[in-house]
């Protein structure tokens, strides 16, 4: 079994939570960020856990995170190591920390070029949607929102004829809102968002064993 030299301090492992039965165990470099989207944590700002591993094997000299899988798998779900050393040699590339790190980098550029969060606008209502909020959710948002607006210019005009004042405007209001009808997928502006800048935090690249 490897020595501490191939456990370094700088350089965490841990174990992927285990599953029923027992096989061989091999070494996965783990990545876990939380990114942040649009320019404010405002209505197009969203917030994403991004957990992703990729296999190392024999002689790895570089991480094409490109090939990663995405897991569940959250920092707090690792389980530790015995200590003792690592349970199989590993390639210099997860030994060496200076080189490690530079795989530590990678991930973070990585995340910022290929992660995209879809946000949604309803421009006739000034609408936008709310972090993680599906499209479908917003559709909904919109119709409901729509039937109080036209609700609420109703209830004016009622109110205008009962006093004798004039329509005009509120008449111009509600003949200018759009049909229900109108409300659907293909009315809705979507944008792909990037993480913002300083929106990405990496909270752990480790060394893991599944």
């Amino acid at each position: 079994m490897p020595g501490a030299s191939d456990r370094p301090p700088e350089i965490p492992q841990f174990r992927l939570p285990a599953k029923s039965g027992t096989g061989p165990v091999s070494p996965y470099i783990y990545g876990s960020a939380r990114l942040y989207f649009g320019e404010s944590r405002q209505s197009q700002d969203a917030a994403r856990q991004v957990n992703a591993i990729i296999p190392i094997e024999p002689g790895l000299r570089s991480v094409d995170w490109d090939r990663a899988e995405i897991v569940a798998v959250r920092p707090g779900d690792l389980q530790p190591v015995a200590a003792g050393g690592a349970p199989a040699p590993l390639p210099a590339l997860v030994t060496d920390v200076q080189r490690f790190s530079r795989v530590a980098r990678d991930f973070y550029r990585w995340l910022g070029r290929a992660q995209r969060a879809d946000a949604f606008r309803y421009p006739p209502l000034k609408m936008s949607s709310k972090p993680g909020e599906t499209e479908d959710l917003f559709l909904q948002r919109v119709r409901q929102s729509l039937q109080k607006k036209r609700d609420l210019l109703a209830e004016r005009l009622r109110r205008k004829r009962k006093s004798k004042q004039s329509l005009t405007q509120t008449e111009a209001e509600l003949q200018a809102l759009p049909e229900m009808s109108e409300i659907s997928a293909a009315a809705l502006e979507r944008i792909a968002m990037r993480p913002r800048r300083g929106g990405t935090t990496v909270d752990l690249v480790a060394v893991v064993w599944k």
